[in-house]
C-alpha cells in the first residue's frame, strides 16, 4: 500500500475519493474497505482483494473514514508502515453536528447535545490533536499531511495539489482543475440551477459545466452555507466533553500551527 487518506468523517473524504479516481490509481473497488476498523479478521488476502486491480503497477491507497481511531490505525501501521498518510480535519463541533445530520433518522428524537454527551464515539472522531499524537508516538510525522476541510471553499485546486504531491501522483499542473469534483446534494446550486432553466439560462448552466465552475460554486455554496448557519446550542453539553474538544484542538494548534477558534462554543 503506498497511501492512505485516512479521515476523518464528514471532513471531505468523499470529494478526495471522487477526485482521485480521475487519476491512474489502484483503489478500491468500493470507496472503503473497512478493513482496519471492521474486518481485518478478513486476513490481508482478502483486504488485497478489494482493489480494482491487486496486479496494477498504480499507486495504490484508501480513503477511509475510521483508520484515523487509535486501534485501527495501530493495525494499519504494523502492516504498512511505510505508506504515506492525508488526515482532513475540521471544525470539531461543526463535525460532531454534521455527523449529527448524516445520521438524524438514527438517533431519532435525540437533540444534538444529548447524542454528544451520550455517542463518544462521535466526539472521539473530532479529537484531531490526540489522533495527530498517536501518529507522532510511531514514529509517522513525516508520512503524515495534515489538510483543513475549509480549505476546500476558497482554494480546491491547491487543496488537491497538495494531496497528489503528498502521495506522489503525477499530473499536468495546467488541467488539474478540470479534474476537481463537485459536490453531490448541493441544494443552494440545485435551486440556482432549477431558477436558471426557468429564466431560459440552461445555455450558461451548460456553460459552467463545461468548464467545471458548477463543481467549485456548489463547494463553495456548501461549505458557506454551514459557516452562516446558526452555531448549535451547548449549553447543556457536559463540561468535560467540551474540555476535550478544546484540548485536542490545543494539540492540533502543537502540530500544525493552525486550530479552531473555539470561544463561541464556550459554555
Amino acid at each position: 500500500m503506498d497511501f492512505f487518506i485516512i479521515g476523518s468523517q464528514r471532513c471531505g473524504t468523499t470529494w478526495v475519493h471522487k477526485f482521485l479516481e480521475e487519476y491512474d490509481l489502484n483503489l478500491p473497488i468500493n470507496k472503503q474497505t473497512y478493513f482496519f476498523d471492521r474486518n481485518i479478521h478478513l486476513g490481508l488476502n482478502w483486504y488485497h482483494s478489494q482493489f480494482s486491480n491487486a496486479n496494477s503497477s498504480y499507486k495504490k491507497g484508501e480513503v477511509a473514514t475510521g483508520y484515523c481511531l487509535r486501534e485501527a490505525f495501530s493495525e494499519l501501521n504494523r502492516r504498512f508502515p511505510d505508506a504515506k498518510l492525508i488526515l482532513l480535519v475540521r471544525d470539531p463541533i461543526d463535525r460532531c453536528y454534521s455527523n449529527y445530520a448524516k445520521r438524524r433518522d438514527e438517533y431519532g428524537s435525540k437533540s444534538f447535545v444529548q447524542v454528544l454527551n451520550e455517542d463518544s464515539e462521535i466526539i472521539d472522531r473530532s479529537l484531531y490533536g490526540e489522533m495527530i499524537e498517536n501518529i507522532y508516538e510511531l514514529g509517522r510525522a513525516d508520512d503524515l499531511l495534515v489538510l483543513f476541510y475549509e480549505d476546500l471553499a476558497t482554494n480546491p485546486r491547491d487543496f488537491a495539489l497538495k494531496i497528489l504531491d503528498h502521495i506522489g501522483v503525477s499530473y499536468c499542473k495546467n488541467k488539474i482543475e478540470l479534474k476537481l469534483p463537485g459536490v453531490v446534494n448541493s441544494s443552494r446550486f440545485s435551486e440556482i440551477s432549477r431558477w436558471m432553466r426557468i429564466s431560459h439560462l440552461g445555455w450558461l448552466l451548460r456553460l459552467l459545466r463545461v468548464f467545471r465552475v458548477k463543481q467549485a460554486l456548489e463547494l463553495i455554496f456548501k461549505i458557506k452555507k454551514r459557516k452562516n448557519a446558526k452555531i448549535p446550542d451547548i449549553s447543556a453539553l457536559d463540561e468535560s466533553i467540551l474540555f476535550r474538544l478544546i484540548e485536542s484542538n490545543e494539540k492540533l494548534f502543537k502540530y500544525t500551527g493552525r486550530g479552531y477558534d473555539l470561544r463561541d462554543y464556550s459554555l
